[in-house]
């Protein structure tokens, strides 16, 4: 299970690369986690009692695996990096590096699109329809493909356990600027493909940064830092 851990961790680490702030681990959660994961059991053992897991699948493991991963900590910044990687095809935004494949690109923000903001999912793919994993710590990210990755947090949280400031976020961000979510969703990263961009307005912010022929990577017209202020000061002085 350790190695398990390290493999996610390490991913984390290379998504993240570039950013001053480390990738921890919380132990006090950690352990909370495991003596108040109560629906989390209920639920792997329910799934197992249907059948709906491997035989070889170690129940008690992969739980253990799954707090562990809940127990994760760093700062908004780095964790804007890692949206930002996402974004970029799984590519990171200063490296170059293509970290993990854009397939799997895709089935992350295809979970993150259908249940990354708890029982509110369903209400936050109908009215925002964007990417989004958020936690009970009040960090949320967000994801455009192809155009950019947002961290914010705001602990306060509502019913649901989402940010309430992050949720007005994803309204305000939505509901200023068109996106082209559909296509995103199902094509996402089409564009380096002769495909649409995600944005398609006047409001449009440049791609990310892509490897050239010499397999070099291209000059950013923002830094990474630049480039998210460049998009939450456009939404908070009326930017059109």
């Amino acid at each position: 299970m350790s190695e398990r851990f390290q493999s996610a961790i390490s991913r984390y680490q290379a998504l993240a690369r570039g950013s001053v702030e480390s990738i921890n681990f919380n132990n006090t959660v950690y352990l909370s986690e495991l003596d108040n994961g109560h629906r989390n059991y209920a639920i792997g053992y329910y799934l197992k009692s249907k059948g709906c897991l491997d035989g070889k699948v170690n129940l008690k493991e992969t739980l253990e695996l799954y707090f562990q991963m809940c127990s994760v900590e760093t700062s908004v910044r780095t964790a804007s990096i890692i949206a930002g990687a996402l974004a970029n095809g799984g590519r990171n935004v200063f490296t170059g590096e293509q970290v993990i494949s854009e397939r799997a690109v895709q089935n992350v923000l295809s979970i993150m699109f259908s249940c990354g903001m708890y029982d509110y999912s369903g209400e936050w793919a109908f009215e925002i329809g964007l990417p989004a994993k958020s936690g009970v710590s009040g960090l949320m990210i967000l994801v455009i493909p192809d155009v950019m990755g947002v961290a914010l947090w705001s602990p306060r949280l509502d019913t649901f356990g989402n940010s309430v400031r992050g949720v007005k976020f994803g309204r305000e961000l939505v509901s200023r600027y068109s996106t082209q979510q559909k296509q995103n969703i199902l094509h996402p990263f089409s564009n380096r493909r002769g495909g649409s961009s995600a944005m398609q307005n006047n409001n449009s912010f440049p791609p990310f940064p892509q490897k050239n022929a010499a397999g070099g990577v291209q000059a950013k017209p923002y830094s990474t830092a630049a480039y998210y202020r460049a998009v939450i000061q456009g939404l908070r002085f009326g930017r059109r």
